[in-house]
Protein backbone atom coordinates (compact mmCIF):
# COMPACT_ATOMS: atom_id res chain seq x y z
CA UNK A 1 0.00 0.00 0.00
CA UNK A 2 1.10 3.28 -1.09
CA UNK A 3 2.22 6.00 1.66
CA UNK A 4 0.82 9.98 1.71
CA UNK A 5 -0.66 9.97 -1.20
CA UNK A 6 -3.98 11.86 -1.30
CA UNK A 7 -6.82 9.78 0.31
CA UNK A 8 -8.60 7.61 -2.85
CA UNK A 9 -11.88 7.51 -0.29
CA UNK A 10 -12.60 11.35 -0.21
CA UNK A 11 -14.39 11.19 -3.50
CA UNK A 12 -17.13 9.01 -1.72
CA UNK A 13 -17.30 10.99 1.16
CA UNK A 14 -20.16 14.08 0.39
CA UNK A 15 -22.55 10.83 -0.42
CA UNK A 16 -21.73 9.07 2.36
CA UNK A 17 -22.17 11.70 4.67
CA UNK A 18 -25.65 12.31 2.75
CA UNK A 19 -26.75 8.69 3.15
CA UNK A 20 -25.89 8.77 6.65
CA UNK A 21 -27.83 11.69 7.50
CA UNK A 22 -31.13 10.28 5.27
CA UNK A 23 -30.62 7.10 7.81
CA UNK A 24 -30.31 9.51 10.93
CA UNK A 25 -33.40 11.06 9.67
CA UNK A 26 -35.24 7.80 9.08
CA UNK A 27 -34.32 6.26 12.20
CA UNK A 28 -34.50 8.91 15.72
CA UNK A 29 -33.40 6.03 17.41
CA UNK A 30 -30.01 5.71 15.84
CA UNK A 31 -27.08 7.20 17.38
CA UNK A 32 -24.14 5.80 14.91
CA UNK A 33 -24.08 4.54 11.32
CA UNK A 34 -20.96 2.27 10.95
CA UNK A 35 -19.64 1.74 6.76
CA UNK A 36 -16.85 0.22 4.95
CA UNK A 37 -15.95 1.44 1.88
CA UNK A 38 -14.22 -0.38 -0.26
CA UNK A 39 -11.80 0.45 -3.48
CA UNK A 40 -10.07 -2.53 -5.23
CA UNK A 41 -8.14 -3.97 -2.50
CA UNK A 42 -8.13 -0.98 0.00
CA UNK A 43 -10.62 -0.67 2.70
CA UNK A 44 -11.32 1.48 5.15
CA UNK A 45 -13.62 1.41 8.32
CA UNK A 46 -15.25 4.63 9.81
CA UNK A 47 -18.40 5.85 12.42
CA UNK A 48 -20.64 8.98 11.93
CA UNK A 49 -22.65 9.64 14.90
CA UNK A 50 -25.81 11.75 15.27
CA UNK A 51 -25.30 15.22 14.55
CA UNK A 52 -26.03 17.20 17.86
CA UNK A 53 -27.78 19.80 15.51
CA UNK A 54 -30.70 17.09 14.65
CA UNK A 55 -31.82 17.53 10.97
CA UNK A 56 -34.55 14.99 11.82
CA UNK A 57 -37.67 16.81 10.61
CA UNK A 58 -39.99 14.73 7.73
CA UNK A 59 -38.21 14.73 4.48
CA UNK A 60 -37.13 12.58 2.01
CA UNK A 61 -34.36 12.51 0.15
CA UNK A 62 -36.01 12.39 -3.40
CA UNK A 63 -38.43 14.78 -2.74
CA UNK A 64 -36.95 17.71 -0.70
CA UNK A 65 -35.30 19.75 -3.35
CA UNK A 66 -33.69 21.64 -0.36
CA UNK A 67 -31.44 17.96 0.72
CA UNK A 68 -28.21 19.23 -0.45
CA UNK A 69 -28.53 22.80 0.98
CA UNK A 70 -29.67 21.63 4.33
CA UNK A 71 -27.33 18.48 4.39
CA UNK A 72 -24.18 20.57 4.06
CA UNK A 73 -25.18 22.53 6.89
CA UNK A 74 -25.61 19.68 9.38
CA UNK A 75 -21.91 18.66 10.46
CA UNK A 76 -21.19 15.24 10.55
CA UNK A 77 -17.82 13.77 10.69
CA UNK A 78 -16.26 10.41 9.72
CA UNK A 79 -14.63 8.66 12.41
CA UNK A 80 -12.10 6.09 12.93
CA UNK A 81 -11.33 4.55 16.22
CA UNK A 82 -8.20 5.50 17.90
CA UNK A 83 -6.87 1.64 17.57
CA UNK A 84 -7.83 1.39 13.61
CA UNK A 85 -5.74 4.66 13.06
CA UNK A 86 -2.77 3.77 14.38
CA UNK A 87 -3.36 -0.17 13.22
CA UNK A 88 -3.28 1.12 9.72
CA UNK A 89 -0.08 2.63 9.44
CA UNK A 90 -1.19 5.79 6.57
CA UNK A 91 -2.79 8.69 6.48
CA UNK A 92 -6.01 7.56 5.32
CA UNK A 93 -6.59 5.17 7.82
CA UNK A 94 -7.05 2.11 5.00
CA UNK A 95 -5.95 -1.39 4.95
CA UNK A 96 -5.49 -3.65 2.17
CA UNK A 97 -7.62 -7.04 1.29
CA UNK A 98 -3.98 -8.39 0.28
CA UNK A 99 -2.40 -7.68 3.55
CA UNK A 100 0.57 -10.01 3.91
CA UNK A 101 1.22 -9.07 7.55
CA UNK A 102 -2.30 -10.03 9.19
CA UNK A 103 -3.49 -5.83 9.75
CA UNK A 104 -6.34 -6.21 7.99
CA UNK A 105 -7.48 -9.43 9.77
CA UNK A 106 -6.53 -7.41 12.95
CA UNK A 107 -8.79 -4.39 12.12
CA UNK A 108 -11.76 -6.54 10.73
CA UNK A 109 -11.90 -8.90 14.07
CA UNK A 110 -11.64 -5.01 16.12
CA UNK A 111 -14.80 -3.98 14.13
CA UNK A 112 -16.58 -7.11 14.74
CA UNK A 113 -15.80 -6.90 18.46
CA UNK A 114 -16.60 -2.82 18.44
CA UNK A 115 -19.93 -4.43 16.59
CA UNK A 116 -20.71 -7.01 18.98
CA UNK A 117 -19.99 -4.89 22.48
CA UNK A 118 -21.89 -1.98 21.30
CA UNK A 119 -25.26 -3.86 19.97
CA UNK A 120 -25.04 -6.89 22.30
CA UNK A 121 -28.07 -6.32 23.93
CA UNK A 122 -29.94 -6.05 20.69
CA UNK A 123 -28.54 -9.11 19.40
CA UNK A 124 -28.33 -11.26 22.84
CA UNK A 125 -24.54 -11.59 22.09
CA UNK A 126 -22.28 -12.38 25.11
CA UNK A 127 -19.55 -9.00 25.35
CA UNK A 128 -16.69 -10.27 23.11
CA UNK A 129 -13.06 -9.81 25.48
CA UNK A 130 -11.38 -6.64 23.79
CA UNK A 131 -9.15 -6.65 20.90
CA UNK A 132 -5.60 -5.97 21.54
CA UNK A 133 -6.81 -2.20 22.10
Amino acid sequence: MRRNVGNPFSVIYDQLHKQALFVFASHPTLNTVGFILTLGELWQYGEFSRPADNLLSSWSEAKDPSWTRSARKVAVKVHVPDFLRSLSGNNWFAFSLMDMNGKSAVAFKFIADLIKARESDFWGLPLPKPTGQ
